[in-house]
């Protein structure tokens, strides 16, 4: 806003100096266009460049969130600096509530994520697709499938701006709708082999590959970890770089086999009698 301001007193003096000087008010409507227009392209490039210094810090410090989730804190921490220059350019203070909502987000403070996810800008897709996701997971279905649709042009040309779509869709009992925005993103720029193998999965019935979208699908689902298998876990991790616990690579402890018959079981079965239960040995 205050690039904008000055940007404008610029122009309006401008104007009036080269009016007065060549006797024409006409005559200073081009360079005070030209001035206004530098000034304001300067300033919110500086405003801009401060911004990006300071989520590139931030992201610097999410490197490090998985060995250590207190830096999810202390990035936040950083990106809430970034707020002030909002006064000065527009769409930064919105595009800082965004950041701020996906990372309270995964942290699961789902309270927090919603009071700025509701303060991100319309058209940052990643941050109408998080807050629609919270929607989803807090029963109001509803609304977060309006919200994608208002979403829908910003998120166009993103395959899993539509797989989330068509999920919520399909998981709130609407499979029809859920095709229907599957055939929304394969016939736009977003055509994938992830997007239509969900297309051809939902149509015949089948379960949808959880694991298709890769980690990114899982900052919008974490619950869905849960259903994944341990090897699917394991895989998850390895794409995202993550660390794999050595136990969690280690095969499943063999389970134990049910006892076979006893002597007195064979002997009635060959008999044609149900044959008596057998009683495990208490084990000391």
């Amino acid at each position: 806003m205050r690039n904008l301001l000055q940007s404008l007193v610029l122009a309006v003096a401008v104007f009036v100096v080269a009016g007065l000087l060549t006797s024409s008010w006409v005559a200073g409507i081009a360079p005070a266009l030209l001035a206004g227009g530098v000034l304001y392209f300067v300033l919110a490039r500086r405003s801009f460049k401060a911004f990006e210094a300071i989520v590139t810090q931030a992201m610097g410090l999410l490197a490090g969130a998985q060995a250590n989730p207190a830096k999810i804190d202390e990035a936040k921490a950083l990106l809430h600096t970034a707020l002030p220059l909002g006064r000065d350019q527009f769409l930064i203070t919105e595009q800082v509530h965004g950041q701020l909502g996906q990372l309270a987000y995964s942290q699961n403070r789902l309270d927090e994520a919603r009071e700025h996810l509701s303060k991100a800008w319309s058209r940052d897709w990643a941050s109408q697709c998080t807050l629609a996701a919270l929607d989803h997971r807090q029963k109001k279905s509803a609304d977060g499938l309006a919200r994608l649709e208002k979403a829908s042009g910003a998120g166009s040309d993103q395959a899993i701006f539509w797989a989330v779509y068509a999920w919520v869709a399909k998981d709130s009992g609407d499979e029809k709708k859920a095709l229907a925005v599957l055939d929304r993103g394969l016939t736009g720029k977003a055509g994938s082999a992830p997007l239509k193998a969900w297309q051809e999965a939902l149509a015949n019935k089948r379960t949808v590959d959880l694991l298709a979208f890769g980690p990114q699908w899982f900052q919008f689902f974490p619950e869905h970890v849960q259903r994944l298998s341990r090897a699917q876990q394991i895989q998850l991790m390895q794409a995202a770089g993550q660390p794999v616990p050595p136990q969690a690579e280690r095969p499943a402890a063999p389970q134990p086999q049910a006892p076979g018959p006893n002597r007195a079981q064979r002997r009635a079965s060959e008999q044609g009698r149900a044959p008596t239960p057998s009683i495990p040995h208490p084990r000391r």
